[in-house]
C-alpha cells in the first residue's frame, strides 16, 4: 500500500505539470500569431502575383506567371530599378567611407567628446524619417540643388552612414591589434599597415553593413518622397501606382522586392556572424 502510494504523482505535481504544458502551447500560440500577424501579408500579395485574373478576389482565378512577364516589357518600372540601384549603390560608397572611415578613428584616437560624438550617429535612428526629409528638403531648398537623385543620395547617407559606424566600430571593438603593433615594430608605416592588417580585419564587417546599406536604401519612401525630382526611385514607382489601385504587376513588383530584401538580409546576417565565428575559432594575433 505504501509503495502505491509512492509511485502515484500527488496531486501538486500534476497541477504543476498542467499549468507548464498550457503555458508552453499559450506561448507556441502566441508566437504563432505574431508570426501569422507579420508575414501573413507578405504570403497573400506574393499568391496573388500569381492570379489569372486582375481583380483581388478569393479564391484566385488561376495560375500564371503572366504578371512577371510584363515586368519586362515596363520601360518605367526598369527605370525606376535602375535610378534606385544607382542610388543605392552610391549611397553605400559615401557611406562606407564616411562611415567605416569615422569609426576607425573614434577607436584609434580617444579625445574628450569622442562618445558624445558616437551616441550623436545614433540621431538618424532616433529622429522620425518626416521630420529628416523635411529638414533635408528645406536645406537644400535653401542651398538653391535642385530636388534629383544626388540629393535623394545625400539624404540616403544620413541613415546609411550610422549603420556603417556601428557595424565596423563593433567589429573594431573585438579585433586585436597585437598584428598592427608588430607591423609597426618591424617598419610599416601607417598607411601600410592600415591597408595590408587594419583593412582585411574589417573586411567582412564591412561587406555585411553594405549589403545592409543597400537593402536599406532599396526600401526607402519617406526621405525619398521629400528628395525626389522628376526621376522615380522603384518604392516611389510603386506608390504612385498603388495610388489609383493595386494590380497584380504590383504585387508581382512587391514580391520581387521582399524576396531580394530578405536574401540580402539573410546573406549581409551569414557574413556578419561568420565573420564572428571564424574570429573566435582563430588563433589569437590572426585577423
Amino acid at each position: 500500500m505504501s509503495a502505491l502510494v509512492q509511485t502515484k504523482p500527488p496531486v501538486e505535481g500534476r497541477i504543476w505539470r498542467f499549468r507548464a504544458v498550457a503555458s508552453h502551447v499559450a506561448l507556441g500560440l502566441l508566437a504563432l500569431a505574431v508570426f501569422l500577424f507579420l508575414y501573413a501579408p507578405l504570403i497573400v500579395t506574393a499568391l496573388y502575383s500569381f492570379n489569372a485574373g486582375t481583380a483581388m478576389i478569393w479564391p484566385i482565378s488561376g495560375f500564371t506567371t503572366h504578371w512577371y512577364g510584363e515586368l519586362f516589357s515596363d520601360a518605367e518600372l526598369w527605370s525606376s530599378v535602375r535610378n534606385s540601384v544607382v542610388v543605392a549603390l552610391s549611397a553605400v560608397g559615401i557611406s562606407l567611407v564616411f562611415g567605416a572611415g569615422t569609426a576607425i578613428v573614434l577607436d584609434r584616437v580617444r579625445f574628450v567628446g569622442s562618445g558624445a560624438l558616437s551616441a550623436l550617429l545614433l540621431l538618424p535612428f532616433v529622429i522620425p524619417g518626416v521630420l529628416t526629409g523635411l529638414a533635408l528638403a528645406l536645406f537644400f531648398y535653401w542651398a538653391g540643388v535642385s530636388f534629383s537623385l544626388l540629393t535623394v543620395t545625400l539624404g540616403h547617407v544620413t541613415f546609411i552612414t550610422p549603420v556603417m559606424f556601428f557595424l565596423v566600430a563593433s567589429r573594431l571593438a573585438r579585433s586585436d591589434r597585437t598584428l598592427e603593433k608588430a607591423s609597426m615594430d618591424l617598419g610599416a608605416n601607417y598607411l601600410s599597415t592600415f591597408w595590408h592588417v587594419t583593412l582585411p580585419s574589417v573586411r567582412m564587417a564591412l561587406v555585411a553593413a553594405a549589403l545592409l546599406g543597400i537593402t536599406l536604401s532599396l526600401d526607402e519612401v519617406i526621405i525619398t518622397y521629400f528628395l525626389i525630382g522628376s526621376q522615380r526611385t522603384l518604392p516611389m514607382e510603386i506608390w504612385t501606382r498603388i495610388r489609383f489601385g493595386f494590380t497584380p504587376e504590383i504585387n508581382a513588383v512587391f514580391t520581387i522586392v521582399v524576396v531580394a530584401s530578405i536574401l540580402t538580409t539573410l546573406l549581409a546576417a551569414a557574413v556578419w556572424f561568420g565573420s564572428g565565428r571564424r574570429r573566435a575559432s582563430a588563433p589569437r594575433g590572426t585577423p
